[in-house]
């Protein structure tokens, strides 16, 4: 009888978010492998600054067995009620009032499960936040529900600790299921809830016996061997080459003139980014284009206007429409965290699986610098206005003289591909279960 795996997340397809893809290939991984997968998800139309992407369920087996939580009225009641809130005075006033509202909607629909996490609250000292209880509690039921028909082998969370990471903790406390914490982000020490929790008690608690923690970084793997006995192992979040066959072809084919820079993703104004404007301003706009697509924050935008750069602005875009972006482009630009841990952005690796060359908008210390560099695509790596300027008159020229702008090193890319990776991440789990 095969085994059963069961992998928590709130991004699968058909949203297009970049956290979808890591779930995705953890359940093509394990099905590839002869077990059997189901997958707790969210309903598309839950989800708040998501584009759909139906073809990304081509990708999605008929095999895997994928149970969406639709709870359309609370979490409507907490999206529409914050939008109309942020329009009025008293915000903190309205927003308890909602607050209230909410509570006493998960206390009537899902009882037992909020009194589970209404003592694990008390327990912790964690403040969970309620848009994120309308998924848990309905997700511990369902995973509940799945066990009693087809026996869990095993349970992996994908989402951060007050989400998946409680479900998980749930379903071992009441079923005995073997969890797995899978650390994508940064939430190793990070304060969770409303208001934030600051000494991580939660986190602990659900660390104390994990049957294996993942870390997406070799610096979040190191962190975390710290915090739990349980096995730590440094798992990147690699890519499947699959998703992008239909824009390898594009990768190759450049542009004319002008130099293409493209950055795909959220774009933070405090994370490198009103540097590489201000360099951008005094370069001639006619030697380049700056293609900027993705959620862009009042700074960012308000920065974009003042200096005038030579930039297309897209907004926020599908997958297909980031991807072909980024295959179409000369070089792509990596912009780092606005803290100092220098995580791997998840697009990174999607810059790998196009072998695009990379402008690293950071510091050369950062893990995706490093990452960048081993792969042989990292063009140039700056944080300050006049190191941007040398390194993209520099692009300039070399497109200018139709030169490579890097050479990759396919072998050390390789090692990131799911057919590396994801026969890994089953033995590595089949490893601990025995």
């Amino acid at each position: 009888m095969p085994k059963h795996v069961l992998i928590l997340t709130h991004a699968f397809p058909p949203i297009s978010a970049v956290a979808t893809y890591r779930p995705l290939r953890m359940a093509k991984a394990f099905e590839a492998s002869g077990w059997d997968v189901s997958v707790i998800t969210v309903y598309p139309a839950n989800i708040r600054f998501r584009e759909r992407s139906d073809s990304l369920l081509l990708y999605v087996s008929d095999k895997t067995d994928v149970i969406r939580i639709k709870d359309t009225v609370s979490y409507r009641l907490w999206v529409e009620s914050n939008r109309v809130i942020a329009r009025l005075r008293l915000k903190s006033f309205f927003r308890k009032i909602v607050k209230a509202a909410l509570q006493v909607w998960a206390r009537l629909k899902w009882p037992a499960e909020y009194r589970q996490i209404n003592a694990l609250r008390k327990r912790t000292g964690a403040s969970f936040l309620l848009a994120d209880m309308v998924w848990v509690c309905p997700a511990i039921r369902e995973g509940l529900k799945l066990n009693a028909c087809s026996p869990l082998d095993v349970v992996i969370s994908t989402m951060p600790p007050h989400m998946s990471g409680t479900v998980a903790y749930e379903l071992y406390q009441q079923a005995g299921i073997p969890y797995v914490l899978d650390y994508r982000d940064l939430f190793v020490g990070h304060p969770f809830g409303d208001p934030p929790v600051g000494d991580g008690r939660l986190e602990d608690l659900f660390l104390e016996n994990p049957l294996l923690v993942l870390g997406v970084t070799e610096g979040i793997t190191q962190l975390l061997s710290k915090r739990t006995q349980s096995p730590v192992e440094f798992f990147p979040n690699g890519f499947d080459a699959d998703l992008f066959k239909e824009y390898l072809a594009l990768s190759q084919e450049g542009t004319d003139g002008q130099l293409k820079l493209v950055h795909a993703g959220t774009l933070y104004e405090g994370c490198g980014l009103s540097s590489l404007i201000s360099a951008l301003e005094n370069l001639p706009p006619t030697k380049y284009l700056l293609t900027l697509a993705g959620s862009i924050d009042k700074e960012t935008s308000a920065a974009l206007k003042q200096h005038e750069v030579s930039a297309e602005v897209r907004g926020t875009i599908s997958a297909e429409a980031a991807h072909q972006l980024v295959a179409t482009s000369d070089v792509t630009i990596a912009v780092g965290l606005k803290d100092d841990t220098g995580v791997i952005r998840a697009k990174i690796f999607e810059m790998l699986a196009l072998k695009k060359p990379t402008l690293y908008v950071g510091k050369d210390a950062d893990e995706g610098a490093h990452l960048l560099k081993r792969c042989g695509l990292l063009v140039g790596c700056a944080q300050s206005v006049p190191e941007l300027e040398t390194i993209i008159k520099n692009l300039v020229k070399t497109k200018t003289e139709g030169r490579a702008f890097c050479k990759p090193n396919d072998q050390e890319i390789k090692k990131y591909s799911l057919g590396q990776q994801g026969p890994r991440l089953v033995s590595l789990v089949e490893e601990a279960l025995r």
